[in-house]
């Protein structure tokens, strides 16, 4: 996938180069970005003119479960409709999910780094988990609401 046979590093292209081939759909002038397309931005950071703060965080798959504390303490996951937040401080350099007990249950993806800026916005999140499994490999799924 992206050589021209050789095998040799230098031949291996990026998926993601432009090539002419590959025209991006939107790009004559005056025209903006496709509809549904992004806006720009980095990735996990909520766009300039939204405010993600104040939106629900619904069926997320945490990350790094078997690693966690909760785990490793209980050996088990959290039973479905126990009560998560999200802690106020990183954890390992990570926006981590806690129990009323402060365990650590799992880390949020980064795809959803812009909570951190919201809570020293002053906004704190709180739910539940929705699903949870510890075979074949730990899982849990929360939902979260925004408080402000």
């Amino acid at each position: 996938m992206g050589t021209s046979g050789k095998s040799k590093f230098h031949e291996y292209r990026d998926p993601n180069e432009r090539t002419p081939e590959k025209k991006k759909k939107g790009t004559k002038k005056g025209e903006g970005p496709p509809a549904g397309g992004s806006s720009g931005g980095k990735t996990g950071e909520p766009r300039k003119g939204s405010n993600k703060c104040g939106q629900p965080i619904t069926n997320v798959a945490l990350e790094e479960v078997a690693l966690c504390q909760y785990f490793v303490t209980h050996r088990s996951v959290p039973a479905i409709g126990t009560a998560v937040s999200v802690s106020a401080t990183l954890v390992h350099g990570r926006v981590a999910v806690i129990t009323g007990a402060d365990e650590v249950v799992g880390y949020l993806p980064v795809e959803y780094n812009y909570v951190r800026r919201c809570i020293e916005e002053g906004f704190s999140y709180g739910g539940e988990v929705v699903l949870s499994a510890s075979r074949p490999i730990p899982t849990v799924r929360i939902t979260l609401t925004a408080h402000q």
